[in-house]
């Protein structure tokens, strides 16, 4: 894998990882670059997808951990995003119940409640 050292390249991973690129990306690049800072979410940004491309694991399984992840945080637009993205890259419905259970597991009615909410939210 080559390292991403554009934004260009950036948007082209998050089509790959997420297949979509999220319109909070262009929010964080012109804030920052408003403040002078867009090198500093450009290193972000370019180490997050780093990380998300390294290792064994699958698309679909990086973002059902992500999915499961925003879910027990109790984070919503996360949630509906990485389920989406899941779909996108394989996972079935079960795929996305099941990490809903397993929120349940880590973070009770909350964690269960957003990952149902981000699942509905992909399925429509």
């Amino acid at each position: 894998m080559n390292p991403i050292t554009t934004r260009e390249q950036l948007a082209e991973a998050y089509q790959r990882i997420f297949a979509v690129v999220p319109p909070s990306l262009a929010a964080k690049e012109s804030t920052y670059d408003a403040q002078g800072m867009g090198d500093a979410i450009d290193a972000l940004e370019f180490t997050r997808m780093a990380v998300l491309e390294a290792g064994p694991m699958t698309p679909r399984e990086v973002q059902l951990v992500q999915f499961g992840m925003c879910a027990a945080t109790c984070y919503d637009p996360g949630a509906a995003l990485h389920a989406s993205a899941a779909l996108a890259h394989g996972a079935t419905e079960a795929d996305l119940l099941q990490v809903a259970q397993i929120a349940s597991v880590v973070s009770g009615a909350l964690g269960f409640n957003t990952a149902f909410g981000g699942l509905k939210s992909a399925t429509k």
